[in-house]
């Protein structure tokens, strides 16, 4: 049974911890031929500093716009986001199916934050490019695509400050959420540009060298390089989109409370399901070696302790592996696992084939 203890604890580790790779090189490369970045599966660029988009005219409103290829058109991850580190989840943009989300998390002081949101259905079909764009101030903010009013909303609220923060394009902020596709063009401007505008941008296109120049543009990324670790922005304060040689997420939580993992799902159901069952065979196999040194009483405690103790290694490394979540919920689901597994290992009739073949005595200490 020695060999058996050590195989379960491997197989655990390796499960909990593959592919254990801390560091995978970020996949985005220069489209060729055109101006563009391409997205596989670990792939990321970002801004290490806020566009200039305080600093714009006067007003508070603001407008982003996109020029994409999506890989899928039923793809379902995070494609844009902007935060800082203080609010990491301030403005993004996600594809959910063929749908477009566009999001903004809404903080007030001694309130748990809000999410306010407008979803647009229809908005993406593999390899075909779409352009994607959203503009607001205090009066209400309108989504487009392709040039089209898609949705509207004066409770989304989106100003300026939604947007002054650090860019990220291809996943999310917080967790393994990586889109596939090419990404064509960014663009911010500080003012809300109206429907007329839009079209008109649209219409235009992106050619080889890049959308026109518009008034109130604080940053336009065209990707005209196609080459090199960093895109430059078309004004010159503007910050870099820097291409990182190794794939990371910018502000991955450590031991992320229950509360915010729990989803009512069947994914979430399975996942405990999962998480208890892969643990019982560590207390079950476990149990026997500690009754032996500890006796029935002092084992299960020491059980409990070694399940939880396996558990916090596998969710303290997980967060530093960017496919990975590292999560309380795993904590307490893998602890409550290794000590079903002890319990059914000390039922009476697991207890006398065990005494048969030596694993314990035939009268433990109590």
């Amino acid at each position: 049974m020695p060999i058996l203890r050590v195989a379960v604890l491997v197989i655990i580790l390796v499960a909990g911890l593959w592919p254990f790779n801390p560091f995978p090189h970020n996949d985005v490369s220069w489209a060729s031929g055109e101006n563009g970045l391409q997205f596989g599966l670990h792939g990321i660029v970002w801004t290490d500093k806020a566009l200039p988009i305080q600093e714009a005219e006067s007003g508070n409103g603001c407008t982003l716009e996109l020029w994409l290829v999506p890989e899928s058109g039923d793809d379902n991850n995070t494609f844009l986001a902007i935060g800082t580190p203080e609010q990491a989840k301030r403005f993004r943009m996600a594809q959910y199916g063929d749908e477009v989300l566009f999001q903004r998390e809404i903080l007030r002081t001694g309130q748990a934050a809000r999410v306010a949101e407008i979803e647009v259905p229809h908005a993406f079909r593999a390899d075909q490019p779409v352009y994607l764009a959203i503009a607001g101030d205090e009066s209400g903010t309108t989504a487009y695509v392709d040039g089209r009013i898609a949705g509207k909303s004066a409770r989304f609220g989106m100003t300026r400050a939604d947007l002054d923060g650090r860019i990220y394009f291809g996943t999310a902020t917080t967790r393994f959420a990586t889109w596939q596709g090419k990404l064509k063009g960014i663009r911010i401007t500080g003012r809300k540009l109206d429907e007329r505008a839009i079209q008109a941008n649209f219409v235009a296109g992106i050619a080889a060298r890049g959308a026109p120049a518009i008034t109130g543009e604080v940053g336009a990324y065209w990707f005209r390089e196609g080459q090199g670790s960093v895109a430059k922005a078309d004004l010159p304060e503007s910050p870099e989109l820097k291409i990182p040689k190794y794939f990371a997420i910018p502000w991955k939580p450590l031991l992320t409370p229950p509360w915010k993992e729990f989803r009512a799902s069947r994914g979430y159901v399975a996942d405990v399901i999962v998480n208890v069952a892969g643990f019982m065979p560590l207390g079950f196999v476990f149990l026997p070696l500690f009754s032996k040194r500890f006796g029935e009483r002092g084992s299960i405690p020491r059980i409990i302790l070694l399940g939880f103790a396996v558990s916090l290694l596998i969710e303290i490394l997980q967060a530093w592996i960017p496919s990975r979540t590292s999560g309380m919920t795993d904590l307490i689901t893998n602890t409550a696992g290794t000590y079903l597994g002890a319990l059914i290992c000390s039922w009476e009739p697991v207890q006398n084939v065990l005494r048969k073949s030596g694993e314990v005595g035939s009268s433990p200490s109590k």
